[in-house]
């Protein structure tokens, strides 16, 4: 079988642990493999990473869409139609000499509302998609009013409704389980697979410590990732100054900070001088074995986002290193924690709040309850689930397809 992966955007830690595991699993299959990207995801240091290794790969690009990152509803939507225009052109020109059977996109959202009204710009080969960060359930928290509500229920069932669309796959349960509730035709087309980031080698804690030069004493938060403002990084430096033991505390920033964000870091380390004894510096992308260093070493995970609703690979690879959460209280993350009991939730502009959950969480009858909770939902949320789900789904589609046309 020859598959076409679209990946034009997945630069991240999340998405290129995911590409990496699509591409593992796709080879063991035999499958002939294709990648449609671009040349600043292929520059990135994620996707280098995912395709070390991997001289059996067929790559060919697509232009980027450049935008500003915060973006409103009109300008969004304009974006993802200049990615759709983008990526008819390009497929047009490799299809010509090396035309797959089978094409997945591993993260439709950059283009599906262009794709619900312009139908596929892959022609008649048939696709699957995954959704990574549905909005569709999340008209409370993005404050919509109904009409912007019936523009989106409606571009999604046009999205399903695709003829060339096999299967839809989606990662966020609680988006599943309101798709359960709503009226929607074609729902057997949607089918739900655990999300997962998984941590590739678990080290001792104190040979971790010791890399980083930190006291096995010490109470560790890691804030792992892209190193952002709405990461919630000013909020949790904000709150230092308001903490019993500073000594004990340790803010460890682990990823590649956007460049505006620098400056307002420096700023803040002026401002309080007490920060250059608590945050330890790591700011660039991380290996896998840096990222195991820096999760085997923490004690807990900060994922405290403002003004974002959805999920986080982060909070999966805190599921598989046994590592309690500390979200804010908004959002898909937040509902997660509360539910599966795994960590403390806050009101990320709260300060008194901030506080008092990084003090509680590192009580013993709380951390270690939590750690017991974070072993039972990691087994839930495998890699293995994941890729099984989505690759025997595509694998048994293709075989149908084949038989059918055998007989005709």
């Amino acid at each position: 079988m020859k598959i076409l992966i679209v990946e034009p955007v997945g630069s991240g830690h999340h998405m290129s642990h995911y590409l990496k595991n699509y591409l593992l699993e796709a080879k063991k299959r035999n499958f002939s493999i294709s990648l449609l990207t671009t040349q600043e995801a292929l520059d990135s240091e994620g996707f280098k990473l995912a395709t070390e290794n991997a001289g059996y790969l067929r790559v060919f690009l697509l232009n980027g869409v450049k935008f500003r990152k915060k973006l409103g509803t009109l300008e969004a939507i304009f974006k993802n139609f200049l990615w759709w225009f983008n990526v008819r052109k390009a497929y047009k020109s490799l299809s010509d000499f090396d035309r797959p059977d089978i094409i997945f996109i591993p993260s439709i959202d950059f283009f599906a509302k262009a794709l619900s009204l312009l139908g596929s710009p892959f022609g008649s080969v048939p696709l699957y998609g995954l959704e990574i960060s549905p909005k569709l359930h999340l008209r409370k928290e993005l404050k919509r009013n109904y009409l912007v509500d019936f523009i989106y229920r409606f571009l999604f069932q046009k999205l399903v409704n695709n003829s060339k669309l096999l299967n839809l796959f989606v990662i966020d349960n609680f988006f599943y389980d309101f798709l359960k509730k709503i009226k929607l035709k074609n729902k057997n087309k949607i089918i739900y697979v655990p999300d997962f980031n998984s941590i590739e080698q678990k080290i001792d804690k104190e040979k971790a410590r010791n890399i980083l030069g930190v006291s096995l004493d010490d109470k560790l938060v890691l804030v792992y990732g892209s190193i952002s403002k709405r990461k919630g990084i000013l909020e949790i430096l904000d709150s230092v100054k308001s903490f019993k033991n500073k000594k004990k505390l340790r803010i460890i920033f682990a990823g590649k900070p956007e460049d505006l964000f620098l400056e307002e870091l420096k700023k803040k380390y002026q401002e309080n001088s007490e920060l250059k004894d608590v945050v330890i510096e790591r700011l660039y992308h991380h290996d896998s074995y840096e990222e195991s260093v820096v999760f085997s070493a923490t004690d807990v995970v900060w994922l405290g986002y403002k003004d974002f609703f959805g999920s986080s690979g982060v909070l999966y690879q805190s599921l598989d290193a046994d590592k309690p959460i500390l979200s804010s209280d908004n959002g898909l993350i937040g509902k997660f924690v509360v539910k599966n009991n795994i960590g403390l939730t806050f009101d990320i502009n709260s300060k008194k709040e901030i506080v008092s959950s990084i003090e509680k969480i590192f009580k013993e009858e709380n951390y270690f309850s939590f750690i017991k909770n974070l072993k039972k939902i990691a087994s839930e949320n495998s890699l293995e689930s994941h890729i099984k789900i989505i690759f025997d789904t595509i694998d048994s589609k293709f075989q149908e397809i084949e038989r059918l046309n055998f007989k005709k």
